[in-house]
Parts: C-alpha cells; sequence; structure tokens
C-alpha cells in the first residue's frame, strides 16, 4: 500500500536539484546518519549543560538578528520619510522615532499613513507569491522535470535551483519589510489619535485593548516574537513556514489530524472576514500591545530624562526583565510542571495565556534592549548604522536558517489553541528556547526543494516496533500512519 509521506531522509545533505526517489526500509534501525526529518526536528529536553547553553545562546543571538533588522528598516524610513537628521539625532533628545518628542507633528502622520499603506502594498504581494505556491520548487522553474535533466543540464539545473532558492528569499523578505512597514504606521497613528494629549493613560489604554482584542480573537500569542517564538526557513517537507496565514488557517493547522486533507468547508463570507480580520484589524491589536508596554517601560525605566546614565541604566533593566520573564515562561521551565496541570485542559488553557503574557513582557523589553544597544552604542540612528544592523539581520539569519523570524503580524499569526495528539506537528516553528543542534541547518531556506522518497513499510508495524524500537519511536512510527511514498 502506497501513499504520500513529506519528509526527507537526512536533511543536512544539499540536494542541489531535486533527487531520484530513494528506497528506504524503515523496518531496520536507521544509523545516526540517516535519522528522518522527523527525528531530527522533534523538540526534545536534554539537560547536559553544553546542550543548555547553546540552545539559550542560539536563541537570544537569533532573537538579537531579528531585532537589528527590525531596528535597521525601521531608522531608515525614519531617515528617509521624515526628515530626520542623522547628525543632530539622539535618544535622550527625543528626536528619533520620527521625532517622538512631537507626536502630533504632521510629517510624523503623513509618514505613517504613507509607511502603513506601502506595508498594506508589500503585504498584498507577498501573499500572492505564499498563495500562489512561491514557496514550492516548481514555481521558479514551471513543469520542468529536473530530476531526469540533472546529469544531462548539470548548469541549468543549478540555475533552476539558484532561481526557486532566491525566490523563497524575495517572499520571505517581502513579508518581513510589510510587517515593519505596518507596524511603523500603525505605531505612529495610535501616537496621533489615542488620548494624545495623555502619553501615560494611552499607553495602558492600548496595552490593555491590545491584549483583550488579541485574546478576543484567538490570536493572543500573535504578541509574541523572537526570542520567544522562531520560524524556520527550512529544510522542510515542501511546505512554507507560517507566513502569509490567517487566523483560521493557522487554527486548522493546529487541530487537524495529522493526515487531513481538507478544512472543513465554511460559508465563503467567513472566509472574507477571517482575510479581513488578519490582515487589517489584528496588527491593530497587536501594536497596541506592543506600542503601549514600550512606552510604559519607557516611562517607568528611564523617564525621558535628558540623562544618558539614566537611559543607560534603563537599557540595564529592560534586559533584567526581559530575562527574568523569558527565562520563567520557556518550556525548560514549564517542562517540570505537575503532570495534573499538563492533563487537565482547563489549566492548560490558563498557564498557556499567563505564559504568553509573561513572554511578551519579555520580549517586548528584549527588543527594547536591543534597539537602544544599536542607538545608544552601536553608530546611533544613522544610516550606515541602520544599514550594517539591517544586513546584519539578513545575513545572520539566513544563514542560520531561520530567516522567516523576521515576519511579525500580519506576516504571521499565532493562535490560542491546543493541539490534540493526533494533529500534524508543524516542523517550521519552535518556542523558547530553541533546541539548537536539532532545528538550525545552515541556509536552511535552499534546503530540500524536491526530493521524493519511497518509503516501503513492514507488513506487520506493531511487531516490528515491539521487536526494535525503543518505546519513542514506536510513538513516531504509529504517529506516521499507513505506509506509502513520500514527496517533497
Amino acid at each position: 500500500m502506497m501513499g504520500k509521506l513529506q519528509e526527507p531522509t537526512n536533511p543536512t545533505a544539499k540536494p542541489m536539484v531535486p533527487v531520484a526517489p530513494l528506497e528506504i526500509d524503515i523496518a531496520k534501525p536507521s544509523s545516526s546518519d540517516e535519522r528522518t526529518f522527523a527525528e531530527i526536528t522533534k523538540p526534545h529536553h536534554n539537560w547536559k549543560l553544553k546542550y543548555i547553553v547553546m540552545d539559550w545562546s542560539f536563541s537570544f543571538l537569533i532573537g538579537f538578528l531579528v531585532v537589528s533588522f527590525w531596528r535597521g528598516g525601521w531608522t531608515l524610513m525614519d531617515l528617509w520619510d521624515c526628515s530626520q537628521s542623522p547628525s543632530k539625532t539622539a535618544l535622550v533628545d527625543g528626536l528619533t522615532f520620527c521625532g517622538a518628542a512631537d507626536i502630533r507633528a504632521q510629517v510624523r502622520i503623513d509618514s505613517a499613513i504613507r509607511s502603513y499603506w506601502i506595508g498594506l502594498l508589500w503585504l498584498f504581494v507577498s501573499v500572492l507569491f505564499i498563495w500562489s505556491g512561491a514557496w514550492e520548487y516548481s514555481f521558479a522553474v514551471g513543469n520542468q522535470k529536473t530530476a531526469s535533466d540533472q546529469g544531462r543540464y548539470p548548469l541549468v539545473a543549478d540555475l533552476r535551483y539558484g532561481a526557486a532558492v532566491m525566490l523563497r528569499c524575495i517572499t520571505v523578505f517581502g513579508f518581513g519589510t510589510a510587517a515593519i512597514h505596518l507596524w511603523r504606521g500603525i505605531w505612529y497613528g495610535l501616537d496621533y489619535w489615542v488620548l494624545y494629549e495623555e502619553p501615560f493613560l494611552s499607553w495602558w489604554t492600548t496595552t490593555l485593548i491590545g491584549i483583550a482584542g488579541a485574546h478576543a480573537m484567538g490570536a493572543g500569542a500573535s504578541l509574541l516574537a523572537p526570542p520567544s517564538v522562531y520560524l524556520l526557513d527550512g529544510p522542510s517537507n515542501g511546505a512554507s513556514p507560517a507566513i502569509g496565514v490567517t487566523i483560521l488557517t493557522s487554527i486548522y493547522n493546529q487541530v487537524l489530524p495529522a493526515n487531513s486533507q481538507d478544512a472543513p468547508s465554511l460559508p465563503k463570507a467567513l472566509y472574507g472576514i477571517d482575510i479581513l480580520g488578519s490582515f487589517l484589524v489584528l496588527p491593530i491589536f497587536v501594536l497596541g500591545f506592543w506600542r503601549g508596554c514600550w512606552g510604559l517601560m519607557d516611562n517607568y525605566l528611564w523617564g525621558f530624562v535628558a540623562d544618558n546614565n539614566a537611559l543607560y541604566l534603563s537599557i540595564l533593566y529592560s534586559f533584567l526583565i526581559a530575562i527574568g520573564c523569558l527565562v520563567v515562561a520557556s518550556d525548560d521551565v514549564l517542562f517540570f510542571l505537575p503532570k495534573s496541570f499538563q492533563s487537565s485542559p482547563s489549566l492548560q488553557r490558563i498557564i498557556s495565556r499567563v505564559k504568553n503574557l509573561i513572554l511578551a513582557l519579555g520580549t517586548v523589553n528584549f527588543w527594547r534592549f536591543v534597539w537602544y544597544i544599536w542607538d545608544a552604542f552601536l553608530g546611533g540612528p544613522t544610516h550606515e548604522s541602520a544599514w550594517a544592523s539591517h544586513i546584519l539581520g539578513i545575513v545572520g539569519l539566513a544563514t542560520l536558517g531561520c530567516l522567516a523570524s523576521i515576519a511579525a503580524p500580519p506576516s504571521t499569526i499565532g493562535v490560542d489553541v491546543l493541539a490534540p495528539p493526533e494533529a500534524a506537528e508543524d516542523t517550521l516553528f519552535r518556542t523558547l528556547p530553541l533546541p539548537a543542534q536539532e532545528s538550525l541547518f545552515l541556509f536552511g531556506i535552499a534546503r530540500q526543494l524536491e526530493p521524493t522518497i519511497t518509503v516501503k513499510m513492514p507488513e506487520d508495524t506493531e511487531n516490528s516496533s515491539d521487536s526494535s524500537s525503543s518505546p519513542g519511536e514506536e510513538e513516531d512510527s504509529s504517529s506516521n500512519g499507513s505506509m506509502g511514498e513520500f514527496s517533497v
């Protein structure tokens, strides 16, 4: 009996072109170099000190690179579209963030409106790309059967492969750029319109409304960003990271069984509401929280005084708050919760929401820490520093295989659901701390574009697993369902 499995056998190998079918007998124990993709990418807790240090180090490194990318793009927009002078601008002067000292300035709100519409255009084009299958190898090369041509035309095959990889990079960059422009436009718009005469009250208002609104839409997890959550580029089973998704599709991806082919049929009007809510409404709630929480941190930790020492101390406070929140709400700590908590769905929902709020507070402070480190110590809000942080983020994240982590709502969406045991596992999504050894692959966006693998299943899987598999392997084998031929 044959079916479809979308899991390459060895994601550490880089095929330059789609490869011919490969037969594997999974009844035989595999060597360390022949582990399945699920075995390699499945998160687990390794309590050896070197792995703990490595996981947390890479988690914070990726967070730093994501913030660097965002800070560079945002600052360049301020410099280009707000007439912000790089030689006369400093945090303590209140002239950064498009002249934040005067949030009612016409040049600031005009820039915000332009930024918002540019962001929507970037988002529209990027969504069209991803919904049209731009992540798939065949999108770039057409219907060419390169598996049989690679021996005769290696140069052509390599060019096709390069075109497919480049298209993936452009798509991810488009989603990241769309998110920066949309966030900047909404942030400055909230500054302008929401209780502008009472900044302190305005920050608290948007923070609380943002939390309530995001959770009311079932997307409270959308408040998170790296280093709390991560999107990986690959290697994958042909599917893209969770970019260009809506709330409904995100829920379906979480709760549908692994062997499910289609989502439930719903009225077309509901899909339209889902798209509008995901791409237009949810970002306002997310930005309300981020803008309010960031402003409150500035107020409580710094006080907006024109004193560099006070600013530097507030940066240190943000770092300590970030570390405390991210560690307390991390998977490493929650792993030790009593089993009774994990067996109760109600308690799991409560714990999940509290955990997300703690992580969100830690994430905002982490971003504030990294952003102000760049502005205060690494060149300031200048063109050179902005370009340096932007390019460092792109190159570093692409190299580590997690360029998709630059996406943020509405480019990617997190939902508040508990995945049932039979649901498919998202192999390109990770939470804190990132299991670096199992999850990070150099230039993952260019790996395993379209290999085809034929898998032979034994007739009696139960007897085979009893005699040759460990308990963990039994569970993985049974979760694969029926046997078959798998193609990426």
